[in-house]
């Protein structure tokens, strides 16, 4: 009796894991739509699940870089996966960039490619991009493009100085602002107004 409980157990198993399967395939076999509503929703839900495959993907080959004896990462690498080693670089690397807080999940872009050119920038220059709106995850290939042109293209002496300059500024501004606000929370507005950073006048 044990021993057919244990083959049902294991028929059912098996079942489960038919069904899981089956049920994958129904979600990605295309068929025809009743409206413009349900394309775009089916579409738009491809895309997210995409963006989220490529990001565990990045994260698989970062704990595999980590956990993998030395050598069993580059063999891997080489023979037993159906991307390449370049593929697997870029998405490493922007793995790396979510997890180092440098970009969000919510502001990637639906495509690793994309994703990688933001992930690649140096400090300045990805500031530069968040604050013109270029970080987030449904940004025209064709701005990044022009943004990107824009960065190798050949400036006045000391204008790329003076942009990173102003984009330290900006961030340091920010973080002025939000300390302010930490501070007028923690003294509360009757303090903040009468220590304002305004001098004196005499007579007033």
């Amino acid at each position: 009796m044990a021993k057919l409980q244990k083959l049902s157990r294991s028929a059912l198993r098996g079942e489960g894991s038919e069904q899981a399967s089956r049920m994958e395939g129904v979600r990605t076999i295309a068929e025809r739509l009743p409206d413009r509503q349900a394309y775009v929703q089916e579409l738009t839900r491809l895309w997210r699940e995409a963006q989220d495959r490529f990001v565990a993907i990045g994260e698989y080959l970062l704990y595999a870089k980590e956990m993998l004896p030395h050598g069993e990462y580059e063999k891997m690498i080489a023979s037993d996966l159906p991307f390449g080693r370049a593929v697997a670089h870029n998405l490493r690397t922007v793995a790396v960039a979510v997890r180092e807080g440098r970009l969000s999940r919510p502001e990637l872009p639906r495509s690793y490619t994309t994703a990688y050119f933001l992930a690649t920038l140096e400090p300045d220059h990805l500031a530069l991009a968040r604050e013109r709106g270029l970080v987030r995850h449904d940004v025209p290939r064709s701005s990044l493009n022009a943004f990107r042109r824009e960065l190798k293209a050949p400036g006045p002496d000391g204008a790329t100085d003076l942009v990173k300059e102003r984009v330290r500024l900006r961030l340091q501004l920010q973080a002025i602002h939000v300390r302010l606000a930490e501070i007028d929370s923690e003294i509360g507005p009757e303090n903040s107004t009468s220590h304002g950073g305004e001098p004196a006048r005499n007579g007033t």
